[in-house]
């Protein structure tokens, strides 16, 4: 391979690394002739642990040198959303929506690949969750035992939405009740959507979300559940914003670590302008506001 050609093939991983977003199915990358090539419509990147490169696609399909590592085979459904966490060990988790059990009834399916791009679950992935109607919008997160905890919008009560987790191990045996533990607490009304997610360093997570039970136009609350799914912050929830206006926006909500054992979240926050403004907020380990 001449000079040009290697000068391309390092602006074209370079141009999928920097400009890309990073969520969707993923194998590793490994340049090693002219005729390798990557298949799918790409969403991003992230790394893979050992050095390596990983690509994302929205495609159920997507491509490993020069072969393809297919994740799911349901071919008379759709599969969509994917999410990806990398495993610690070269590979991948890989968390989708898919309506195999019914057009109007779309499930999550998780799956893991190693480095290599070998499936090392169950054939078409296993059911994170599957009740009747919708369990969408997800995020994933590692629960630092090697296997991942999914957070996610599930409307199996009908006109509420709520939001729901589960653990699932390096083998891919869910940890919790068959598909999932209710996060969000059953008494209010209103939805309950789009939630973020932080492993809390215990085995559990923070997993905050846009909640309209006080307020139509959204408030934000939080959670944290334990390594069993068992809610640790009242059985309420704790409110992270309420004030007049809305903060229900899921594009602003993020959560990162304080360092200390508990959690700081961010988000849009309209209640002095229109078109918003950044907030804060600290939790220290037991839900209680650090900040004023």
């Amino acid at each position: 391979m001449n000079s040009r050609t290697h000068s391309k093939a390092r602006l074209f991983l370079l141009f999928l690394v920097v400009c890309l977003p990073a969520l969707a199915f993923a194998v590793t990358v490994t340049h090693t002739s002219e005729t390798d090539f990557l298949q799918g419509t790409f969403d991003g990147t992230t790394t893979n642990g050992s050095g390596g490169v990983i690509i994302d696609s929205i495609d159920k399909y997507v491509a490993w040198l020069n072969d393809d590592t297919e994740v799911s085979s349901t071919e008379n459904n759709s599969e969509g959303a994917p999410r990806v966490l990398a495993d610690g060990s070269g590979g991948v988790f890989i968390v989708w929506e898919d309506d195999r059990n019914g057009g109007a009834n779309t499930d999550l399916y998780a799956q893991r690949l190693n480095g290599s791009g070998i499936e090392q679950w169950a054939a078409n992935g296993v059911a994170i969750g599957a009740a009747s109607l919708d369990q969408v919008n997800s995020d994933v997160v590692s629960d630092g035992s090697s296997g991942a905890i999914v957070v996610y919008e599930d409307r199996r009560n009908g006109s509420a939405v709520d939001i729901y987790a589960q653990r699932i191990d390096t083998s891919g045996a869910v940890q919790w009740a068959a598909n999932g533990v209710q996060v969000s607490s059953s008494t209010p009304s209103g939805t309950q959507t789009n939630p973020k997610a932080m492993p809390d360093g215990s085995g559990g997570a923070f997993i905050a979300w846009p909640d309209t039970r006080n307020d139509a136009s959204g408030d934000l609350f939080i959670q944290r559940i334990n390594s069993s799914g068992v809610r640790q912050w009242g059985n309420d929830d704790v409110g992270v914003s309420t004030s007049t206006g809305g903060q229900g926006s899921a594009s602003g909500l993020e959560l990162a670590s304080d360092g200390s054992g508990g959690v700081i979240v961010v988000w849009i926050d309209s209640r002095a302008v229109s078109y918003g403004e950044y907030y804060g907020q600290r939790y220290n380990s037991s839900g209680s506001p650090q900040w004023t």
